[in-house]
């Protein structure tokens, strides 16, 4: 009947029973589960690659486990503004690391030779999270496989001009021209001749002014083997601007140019695809080097994480070019390199 109240018996008995529990003084809390969305963490464990022309980006993956996939960011300065440059969408087996190339710089030929860079996780409900925290640069680096002639069996190949500076408009270029041994803008050539002792000898000589060179030791047969070596010195340049040219050996270089001092290093050794070729003989040269276009930066290659880092640590230490970390620290490094040469 429409304006009349009927309690059924079940439902009366309820009420009596929930007006008991509310006089008997006592309060029972009842966790009723409610979700909820929230951003994910920032990615964490964020590094650079320096490599051959393009930068590697890489970040430790995101403990949740519904993200959907990271966005890249690129700035030319520590404050940004950032720019979006790539996703990398997330993978159902959770690896440890993700990684991402930027190997489009379309200021790199206008002068910006160092980048920030930042990363960000986002969900499958589309939330995103801060902007990693760790400072990441990276400077890309041309890298590449070449050869020299002796300089006296062919002059007009045995010297080589790495880089060129342009000041009206303030830009600089990667030549790596083959070139004659005594031109004003060679930086170094390869020799076969005679040392003090009277025996004939593989060197590398610093030709114009303003390069400087050493032997950074031997450090293996294998363009791989010079991995660890990726931070140029400021001291031990050789006084005679002459070393001797040896299988497996790293040498580092200090060129100055228009712009500031630049650093490079080489390792002789054969080709990848060819390793049981000699790369030294008495009319030719072959070696890997690596330039930073970058002035003042001694940086050849990116941090590593703790375990590669106390190996390279150790390795430096045993060929006596780092002190130990209880007298003070140094730096090491990683890299990857590709090439091609004509000979």
């Amino acid at each position: 009947m429409k304006g009349t109240t009927i309690i059924q018996p079940l439902t009366a008995l309820l009420m009596i029973f929930l007006l008991m529990l509310s006089c008997s003084g006592e309060e029972k809390i009842v966790e009723v589960p409610v979700e909820v969305n929230y951003a994910p963490a920032p990615p964490t464990g964020v590094y650079s690659i320096n490599l051959d022309g393009y930068v590697m980006i890489c970040w430790s993956a995101n403990y949740e486990s519904d993200i959907s996939h990271y966005k890249i960011y690129r700035a030319e300065d520590y404050d940004g503004p950032f720019e979006e440059i790539g996703t990398r969408n997330a993978e159902y087996d959770y690896p440890a690391e993700y990684c991402f190339e930027d190997d489009d710089f379309p200021d790199y030929a206008d002068g910006v030779a160092e980048y920030f860079y930042a990363v960000r996780a986002f969900d499958f409900g589309g939330l995103g999270s801060d902007y990693s925290i760790e400072e990441v640069t990276a400077t890309p680096r041309p890298e590449k496989l070449d050869s020299l002639y002796e300089h006296s069996y062919f002059p007009d190949g045995s010297g080589i001009d790495i880089y060129s500076y342009n000041p009206v408009n303030q830009t600089g270029t990667v030549v790596g021209l083959r070139q004659r041994d005594s031109l004003e803008t060679t930086d170094f050539f390869f020799a076969y001749e005679e040392n003090e002792y009277g025996e004939m000898a593989f060197s590398i000589v610093a030709y114009r002014p303003g390069v400087d060179i050493q032997d950074y030791g031997y450090v293996g047969t294998t363009v791989y083997d010079y991995d660890f070596l990726n931070y140029a010195p400021t001291t031990g340049w050789s006084p005679a601007r002459k070393v001797e040219a040896i299988l497996g050996h790293c040498y580092m270089l200090r060129l100055l140019e228009s712009d500031g001092y630049h650093y490079m290093k080489l390792i002789i050794a054969p080709p990848l695809d060819d390793p049981g070729r000699n790369p030294l003989t008495p009319t030719r040269m072959l070696f890997y080097w690596a330039f930073q276009t970058d002035p003042e930066n001694r940086n050849l290659t990116p941090a590593l994480d703790d375990e590669e880092d106390d190996r390279a640590k150790a390795f430096e230490i045993e060929l006596g070019r780092l002190t130990p970390p209880s007298l003070g620290e140094g730096s090491t490094g990683m890299e990857q390199r590709l090439g091609t040469v004509t000979l």
